[in-house]
C-alpha cells in the first residue's frame, strides 16, 4: 500500500478521490446488477467537496432505482448546515448503520456542515477496519480553510478543530 492518505498533499487527495469516484461511476454504467453508482460513489465525492455532482447523479439513478430516489431525495430535502440538516444526517446515517451499510452511513455523516468527522471516521476505523480511509475523511472534510469543523466526541460534547493562525511578531 502507499498510505496516500498519510502523506499526500490533500489537493491530491482529492483528486485521487474524485478520479476513483468517477471510474466507479463508469464502471457501475457497464454493469446492470449491483447498486446505483450514486450510491457506490457517496463518500469520495462527499467528501471532496462534489455534493452537487452526487445529486445529479442520483438524480439520473433515481429514474431507474428506488435506493438512489431515496438517497436523491435526502441529500437535496435539507441545509445540512442548519441543525434540522444536521439532524437528519445524523438520523440517516445511524440508520444506515443498522442496516449495515456502512460506507454510505460514513458518507451521510460527511453531509453534515460542518461534517461530523469523528463520526465518519469512527465508521471507517471500526466497521470497515480501514484506517486509511478514516484518515483520509478526516484531512478532506476537515480541509475548508474558510470555516472551522465540529465533531462530536463519544460524550456528545463538541469539539471544533481550527487551523492554527500565526501571526509575525
Amino acid at each position: 500500500k502507499h498510505r496516500l492518505s498519510w502523506w499526500a498533499p490533500v489537493s491530491k487527495l482529492r483528486t485521487v478521490f474524485v478520479e476513483a469516484a468517477n471510474a466507479l461511476v463508469r464502471g457501475r454504467r457497464r454493469r446492470l446488477s449491483g447498486p446505483p453508482a450514486s450510491i457506490l460513489v457517496a463518500l469520495p465525492y462527499i467528501v471532496a467537496g462534489r455534493v452537487s455532482t452526487l445529486a445529479s447523479l442520483a438524480k439520473a439513478d433515481a429514474v431507474t432505482d428506488t435506493a438512489a430516489g431515496r438517497f436523491y431525495k435526502l441529500l437535496t430535502a435539507f441545509d445540512f448546515s442548519s441543525d434540522r440538516g444536521r439532524l437528519a444526517a445524523t438520523k440517516n446515517a445511524f440508520s444506515l448503520l443498522a442496516k449495515h451499510d456502512d460506507i454510505t452511513a460514513a458518507a451521510v455523516f460527511c453531509l453534515a456542515k460542518p461534517p461530523l468527522i469523528l463520526d465518519a471516521a469512527q465508521v471507517a476505523m471500526d466497521r470497515l477496519e480501514d484506517p486509511d480511509l478514516a484518515l483520509a475523511i478526516a484531512r478532506l472534510a476537515d480541509d475548508d480553510e474558510s470555516t472551522n469543523s465540529t465533531i462530536r466526541n463519544p460524550d456528545h460534547a463538541e469539539l471544533t478543530i481550527g487551523r492554527r493562525h500565526t501571526h509575525a511578531t
